[in-house]
């Protein structure tokens, strides 16, 4: 984790009271190693990341990669433009949105979420409306393999991998029939349990905690 204090208060977005609101043309990696807990919260702070434009944001890639101390409301940053939302939330062990229910409404346009919350701190609690997320538009992605050979790649697969304080949501209603049950669940190139490459809480990799198969997103045959 990067321990650096400029980190804490996300200074190289920020902007002077006063002065236009700082637009951020994408949020691939923004914060990500973001060593403070808050993230626009503070008024104690001149340079306050709430008061960041990111209307223009399409891409959240990592964008909160291993930011491990964080634990903020940032409901406030999604909106309808997002596409992407890969690994946005990896490894931020302690984030749980800041004991506040994590709103989805404006999410339904991303069409890739894999890695999204894996091994965040997220709970039950704050994940009550995960359900209710409009998945529809999720898509697994082509890739191009060192061969050349192309395969797709899961658009939602790890979604909650290593959530250890999150327990079996139930996302069977989730309209995933088009996304490759394969793809999402069932490939196993890292050695995995089946179920373990979209779900599992466990407190070590010798422990999984597989979700029940009734509960998981019912994706496509193929």
């Amino acid at each position: 984790i990067n321990k650096m204090p400029w980190l804490q208060e996300i200074l190289q977005f920020g902007r002077p009271v006063g002065q236009p609101a700082a637009r951020i043309a994408s949020g691939v990696c923004a914060f990500a190693g973001y060593s403070g807990s808050e993230f626009g919260h503070d008024p104690s702070k001149v340079i306050v990341p709430r008061a960041l434009d990111l209307s223009n944001i399409t891409d959240t890639n990592r964008m909160f990669y291993q930011a491990r101390e964080l634990n903020d409301d940032i409901n406030w940053i999604f909106h309808t433009g997002m596409t992407r939302t890969y690994k946005m939330f990896q490894q931020t062990y302690k984030f749980d949105n800041g004991a506040v229910p994590m709103e989805f409404t404006n999410l339904s346009n991303v069409e890739f979420i894999a890695f999204m919350f894996a091994q965040s701190g997220v709970s039950n609690a704050t994940m009550v409306n995960l359900a209710s997320w409009d998945v529809s538009n999720v898509k697994d992605e082509p890739w191009a393999q060192p061969s050349g050979t192309p395969q797709l790649k899961g658009g939602m697969r790890r979604l909650l991998n290593g959530c250890k304080n999150l327990s079996q949501p139930n996302l069977s209603t989730w309209d995933v029939a088009h996304l490759s049950k394969m793809r999402n669940l069932e490939d196993n190139e890292a050695g995995l349990p089946g179920q373990q490459l979209f779900w599992t809480q466990r407190d070590s990799i010798d422990q999984p905690q597989l979700a029940e198969a009734s509960r998981l997103p019912q994706f496509g045959q193929t």
